[in-house]
């Protein structure tokens, strides 16, 4: 990656740990991030070490655990470092966007190749709007995102960070633990927790909009 800061020291991405200390390692990413907001460049460095394994894993569950990979994983920190307002931190934690932004550069760089391969296929199975379909079908699958996006709204923090790490981020119950620094039950108490409020939310009638 070219730019004003180098983030590799060498090697292969490592995986990645809970901070020490009685901080929350959310709390810790967060301050982080206002830090790279002020343009520090050791504090991306940070960021990076904490988190470029479960960035390449995602990276790597998408497109193989090859160059593009690791490329994808170079550009999601680097777009951290160029863009820093586009997080909001009240949306939600640093792990989870950057969980997200990984799927999504990663699907992105499968689309622009055209490639058709298994690395398609897991594309495909991660996200399933990116099929060919039809004028009638899009509209109902947009729609259908627009609604899942507003709906993880009303879940707790907490709750919203684990599930956006389960099933966008593709992490393991045990993986998220272990990120998380919280026990494994917790886990997944939060996510059986915030489907529940994301299918009663998905349940309810959405709002007209008057024209």
């Amino acid at each position: 990656m070219s730019g004003e800061i180098r983030l590799v020291p060498g090697g292969e991405p490592s995986g990645d740990g809970p901070s020490g200390g009685g901080v929350s390692p959310a709390a810790e990413d967060r301050r982080l991030m206002d830090r790279i907001a002020l343009r520090q460049p050791e504090a991306l460095a940070a960021l990076y070490d904490r988190h470029r394994g479960t960035v390449f894993g995602i990276c790597a569950r998408v497109l193989g655990a090859g160059a593009d990979a690791e490329e994808v994983l170079e550009e999601v920190f680097f777009e951290v470092w160029q863009r820093p307002q586009r997080y909001d931190p009240t949306r939600s934690a640093p792990l989870s966007y950057l969980a997200v932004m990984a799927r999504s550069r990663s699907i992105d760089r499968i689309r622009a190749s055209g490639r058709r391969s298994n690395a398609h296929e897991r594309s495909r199975l991660l996200d399933p709007g990116s099929e060919p379909k039809d004028a009638l079908t899009g509209v109902v699958a947009d729609e259908a995102r627009v609604r899942a996006r507003a709906a993880m709204a009303v879940l707790r923090e907490n709750e919203r960070e684990v599930v956006t790490l389960f099933y966008w981020g593709g992490l393991t119950h045990t993986e998220i633990a272990e990120r998380q620094g919280i026990p494994l039950g917790t886990v997944k108490t939060r996510i059986r927790r915030g489907l529940i409020r994301l299918r009663e939310a998905l349940m309810e009638e959405p709002s007209e909009n008057p024209v």
